[in-house]
């Protein structure tokens, strides 16, 4: 997890370190099946996804690149489905919040001790990148084990642990800041008003009240998405900014015309990166570099095409009605999927991290929730 989206890609040989790790988890989980005579209990869904990324190596213009990020995705799949299966919940989460942060300090770390590489002195000068390659993936990253760490407070007994969460979590809301990433700082309140809910949702017992509150909750989101689409543009306007937050609508509109040209299939798993024809035509269409399209839907489409996103809304809508069949006003943690899903959703509009090889953790953490949600374990802590 340490590994997942950092610089370390860099800095050593991240991909001889994840087979390493990856062989030792196969064997684990064929001692599991074998010697507890059992089968491991998988997402479908997820594994579905898996098998197409793999058949896209038939039409990729990359097929090494496909083959190998398939087997990647593959591997890191198996192994949530794995740490599902054999772990409670609260074990996976403290797994979780240990890498968050180790992340965080060796951010800090870094940014302190060697501010050439963990601060970005060439776009955005002054903003943190920590252990990673840009300022983006840092905020985004905290966010998401800031979110780990306060459904892991809701389940822990001890008061010096509860403490010690919310020092590590106001620790990562201060990286979040130094980072000066906009689009992560939006995301954080988007977290933890949701969070709110959850609470007051906890506290009122009267179903009626209860009713009552989600349809005023609705009307409300729904007012202020129309009202946004008039005064958003107003505000940031002041602060230099546009709607998008960070000004991709040109990658956008150069990524959708091309998708257009391979609507049904998309390009490959991981075929649009290096030297394919997409990449070339893409930064012929924008005249500057970039790596991705910065937004998971997009990627996704491009990589496996509307088949591929269709097989993915489905899988989407199978995990919503699972989480929203768990929920248990009583139990806070029963809320952790359908708050990973809205973070998801949120961060996928400006990053490429939904089908993320190589340990992607958005796509490992959802794998993981799924198989959870099958086993029935969000009750079980």
């Amino acid at each position: 997890m340490m590994l997942s989206w950092t610089a370390f890609n860099e800095w050593l040989p991240k991909r001889a370190i994840l087979l390493i790790v990856y062989i030792y988890f196969i064997i684990k989980i064929a001692l599991y099946i074998f010697l507890k005579k059992s089968d491991m209990v998988v997402s479908i869904t997820s594994l579905i996804i898996v098998i197409l990324c793999f058949i896209s190596f038939f039409w990729s213009e990359l097929p090494n690149m496909t083959l190998t990020s398939s087997l990647y995705l593959l591997v890191e799949s198996l192994i949530m489905m794995y740490m599902a299966n054999e772990y409670k919940l609260k074990h996976i989460l403290k797994l979780f919040f240990t890498a968050g942060y180790l992340i965080a300090i060796f951010s800090f770390a870094a940014a302190i001790l060697a501010p050439s590489l963990g601060i970005d002195n060439l776009k955005h000068i002054g903003a943190w990148e920590g252990i990673f390659t840009h300022k983006n993936n840092l905020a985004g990253v905290m966010v998401f084990y800031i979110l780990i760490g306060s459904f892991l407070i809701s389940i822990v007994q001890k008061s010096k642990w509860k403490m010690f969460i919310i020092f590590i979590s106001l620790f990562q809301v201060i990286l979040i800041v130094l980072s000066q990433s906009t689009t992560s700082f939006l995301l954080l309140i988007l977290t933890y008003l949701l969070l709110l809910v959850i609470l007051i949702f906890k506290l009122i017992k009267n179903y009626y009240l209860k009713m009552a509150l989600s349809v005023y909750l609705a009307l409300f989101v729904l007012s202020s998405a129309m009202a946004s689409l008039y005064y958003l543009p107003i505000l940031f306007g002041y602060f230099g900014k546009d709607t998008s937050f960070t000004g991709r609508d040109l990658i956008w509109e150069a990524g959708l015309s091309l998708i257009d040209q391979r609507w049904l299939t998309g390009y490959g798993y991981m075929g649009t990166l290096g030297d394919s024809s997409f990449r070339s035509k893409l930064l012929s269409y924008i005249n500057f570099e970039v790596g991705t399209l910065h937004s998971g839907y997009l990627e996704s489409l491009a990589y496996i095409g509307y088949l591929g996103c269709f097989l993915i809304v489905i899988g989407l809508i199978v995990f919503i009605i699972r989480s929203i069949r768990q929920l248990n006003s009583n139990k806070i943690i029963t809320f952790l999927p359908i708050t990973f899903l809205l973070y998801s959703f949120v961060i996928n509009t400006q990053e490429s991290a939904f089908i993320g090889s190589e340990f992607g953790l958005i796509w490992g953490f959802y794998v993981l929730l799924h198989t959870i949600l099958i086993l029935k374990k969000t009750n079980e802590v």
